[in-house]
């Protein structure tokens, strides 16, 4: 059951910041990197992370996954948006 409570946690946290990059807010894609970075230095310094590879690079990576699934919802808005601004452009060019 916890594995499944677990799953359904990162499905949800993938599924809003690919959401916040797809409608472009700046402010609230912020908000899990900056709490994920928050939650990394206070289990360091609380002494739950310890200073080795492990611990140093995995955050990192975090930080990138939420920063690359910000930007690759707002990569598909903007490919939606040309597209659609490419059928508009030949349905006028037809028209004239």
């Amino acid at each position: 059951m916890n594995s499944l409570i677990f799953v359904v946690i990162v499905v949800v946290l993938i599924a809003f910041q690919s959401f916040t990059g797809y409608i472009q807010n700046k402010y609230l894609g912020a908000i899990l990197p900056v709490v994920f970075s928050l939650l990394v230095l206070y289990f360091i310094f609380s002494g739950n992370m310890e200073w080795n590879y492990r611990d140093i690079f995995m955050p990192v990576i975090g930080l990138a996954a939420f920063i690359g699934l910000y930007h690759s919802g707002s990569d598909f808005k903007n490919k939606k948006i040309h597209q659609e601004m490419d059928k508009m452009r030949a349905k006028d060019k037809m028209n004239q």
